[in-house]
């Protein structure tokens, strides 16, 4: 998921929750014949009365808004950074992957362990080969004697990382807001410069048949307005409820056997421990984190295996898909239980 995206949706839906209130609020005291009671928007309406469309401070906010749209957009539709490379898996409900810092710390690794070579810097470019520069003690000869590289996991490729439901939503929220924020910064620096029409833009802000509509038809549109923003305000708190306690992790799991015996069910964190009680066990691994996320009728296992740099990665992850993954699977009566293995390389030895 993107990091900023949950940050940014929740400013978002607050600050419609907070605008919703007050527009109700407002309406509300209107309909009452009683003066503004949270925001003093009498000056504001003033103000837009006096000021013309080709004003200064009408293309400032303009230009803000287009910037404000086109960051919002700019990082929503930027590719996400591929982090995993896929490996080829034994079991077809298995998505086993190397990470961008475990390849580049393999090739760290193998660098640093050839006689003569003291460090080495490995980058991983999208869409390149993976390079590395080491420093040499000396030079040497053709066919001086080393160490061989430990072979890298094959049939690597790029793969697209999941997204939660509620990132997927975020993301969508985000980019309306910012198309919706840079069409208004745009039409308002066109209408501005005149590119609609130059005796337009000398009328104030007001001028228009919008606001004379609203005008002439506030008895209705604007409670109709407070009835809009009341349904805005309550899907926003939702959204904000979703943000706050939303979670992929599943529930405690049905394991499949005989009605007539009662029900056995198997908390995700009894499973997830002794899944990683076993790999941790193996030879090579630094350390192991695993969990279940999905629903608990159709649970989904992601585990993250961090290795030692010396460790052999290709025995490694045969071994987990032969021993641990199958274990799984079979404590949870699932033999295609959808199983997402990431392999990393611990960055230091320490």
């Amino acid at each position: 998921m993107r990091v900023l995206n949950r940050p940014l949706a929740f400013i978002l839906a607050a600050a419609l929750v907070v605008a919703s209130i007050i527009v109700i609020i407002e309406v509300i005291a209107a309909a009452g014949h009683h003066g503004p009671v949270v925001l003093h928007w009498t000056t504001w309406y003033r103000w837009a009365e006096s000021t013309r469309w080709d004003a200064r401070v009408v293309q400032v906010w303009s230009a803000i808004l287009i910037v404000a749209g086109a960051l919002i957009l700019a990082l929503e539709l930027k590719p996400p950074r591929v982090t995993r490379l896929r490996l080829h898996a034994g079991h077809q409900a298995t998505d086993a992957a190397l990470t961008r810092g475990g390849l580049a710390g393999t090739l760290r690794a193998a660098a640093t362990s050839i006689d003569g070579i003291t460090g080495a810097a490995v980058t991983v470019r999208r869409g390149r080969r993976p390079e590395a520069a080491g420093h040499r003690r000396g030079a040497q000869p053709p066919g001086w004697p080393g160490h061989e590289p430990p072979a890298a996991p094959e049939g690597a490729r790029h793969v697209r990382e999941p997204l939660m439901h509620a990132d997927r939503t975020n993301r969508t929220a985000l980019i309306v807001f910012g198309s919706l924020v840079l069409l208004a910064g745009a039409a308002g620096m066109l209408t501005s410069v005149g590119v609609f029409s130059n005796a337009f833009s000398k009328h104030a802000l007001f001028a228009n048949q919008v606001s004379t509509y609203i005008g002439r038809n506030g008895a209705w549109v604007w409670p109709a307005a407070a009835a809009v923003c009341l349904l805005i305000a309550f899907a926003a708190l939702r959204w904000i409820l979703v943000l706050l306690v939303s979670t992929d992790r599943a529930g405690d799991i049905t394991l499949p056997g005989a009605k007539d015996h009662g029900t056995t069910k198997l908390p995700p964190a009894a499973l997830t421990g002794a899944l990683a009680g076993e790999v941790e066990s193996y030879h090579g691994v630094d350390s192991v984190r695993s969990r279940i996320i999905g629903d608990a009728a159709s649970p989904q296992l992601v585990l993250s295996v961090t290795a030692t740099p010396t460790a052999d990665l290709p025995a490694l992850h045969r071994r987990l898909e032969s021993e641990a993954l199958t274990h799984a699977r079979q404590a949870l009566g699932k033999q295609d239980l959808p199983v997402q293995l990431d392999l990393d390389v611990r960055r230091h030895s320490p």
